[in-house]
């Protein structure tokens, strides 16, 4: 078992005046971490990791109850969606990732302010059943690092 510290350094001197920040979150009781590259195609969805609820184990998917942080990270030159797809709601949240970004996750629920048409009768949060990418141009690599419990 080991702790995990995740360090977030923004520096920038705007006017003068240093306006950075460092922010640190150490996670503790972390027993396996994740971390690939892959390269994904253009074209379609490639499948990233995904999310079970129960012991069943694949490679790529992490249990639901035991996930504790995630990073994916677009190392290509070329923007990417990030899909994220839920368990039990028909709908999904994409969210493009440019260059040398990352996209962060802290927890498998997610949640969002409305919906345009209140008659879905949807309830937050929802589930994260797993996560693919498109890259818009040429292919990507990406880079993820999952830690779980």
């Amino acid at each position: 078992m080991a702790d995990l510290t995740v360090l977030i350094n923004e520096k920038i001197t705007l006017d003068g005046n240093d306006r950075g920040v460092l922010t640190t979150q150490t996670i503790t009781g972390i027993n396996n971490i994740d971390n690939r590259i892959i390269t994904a195609p253009t074209g379609s969805y490639t499948p990233l990791f995904s999310f079970e609820s129960d012991s069943f184990y694949n490679p790529g998917t992490f249990l639901t109850g035991s996930f504790q942080y995630g990073r994916i990270t677009n190392k290509s030159n070329t923007l990417i969606e990030l899909r994220v797809i839920f368990n039990d709601f028909p709908y999904t949240a994409s969210f493009a990732i440019t260059p040398g970004n990352s996209f962060m996750l802290s927890s498998t629920k997610f949640a969002a302010g409305s919906m345009s048409n209140p008659s879905d009768n949807f309830v937050f949060p929802q589930t994260i059943s797993s996560i693919t990418i498109q890259p818009s141009g040429s292919s990507a690599k990406i880079e993820y690092f999952i830690a779980t419990t």
